[in-house]
């Protein structure tokens, strides 16, 4: 469980970095299909019973590539209750996880919730 909350970690980081970064192939026509195509296979494949975290992790990075301006497609239909729910359980098998806290603080954060957020950081 620890190495969800790592590739948790990992794939927030790079949804929140490449927020601020432009990219001149973001308004190529065509480009939201594929960014939507590879968001989703990365959802897939991060929820997929062999647990593909490597290949989900790759995926997001090209929607973030194709559409740096949109890189939480989903961040209104509830991206962040799911990241704090497997972050929940991480935390509750290794309270010891420090990173596990920090993340979760950072998406609750994100969902608006300032106290919870404040408990974790």
């Amino acid at each position: 469980m620890a190495r969800v909350a790592t590739y948790l970690s990992l794939t927030v980081i790079l949804l929140n970095s490449s927020c601020s970064a432009p990219s001149s192939r973001a308004k190529e026509p065509g480009n939201e299909a594929e960014a939507r195509a590879h968001y989703d296979r990365g959802k897939a494949l991060f929820h997929a019973v062999e647990r593909k975290f490597h290949e989900a992790i790759e995926d997001y990075a090209r929607t973030i590539g194709l559409e740096p301006e949109n890189a939480v497609p989903e961040r209104s239909q509830g991206a962040y209750d799911e990241a704090i729910a497997e972050l929940s359980r991480a935390i509750r098998l290794r309270p010891d996880y420090p990173e596990a806290y920090s993340v979760r603080g950072y998406a609750h954060f994100h969902a608006r919730r300032y106290a919870e957020a404040i408990e974790d950081y």
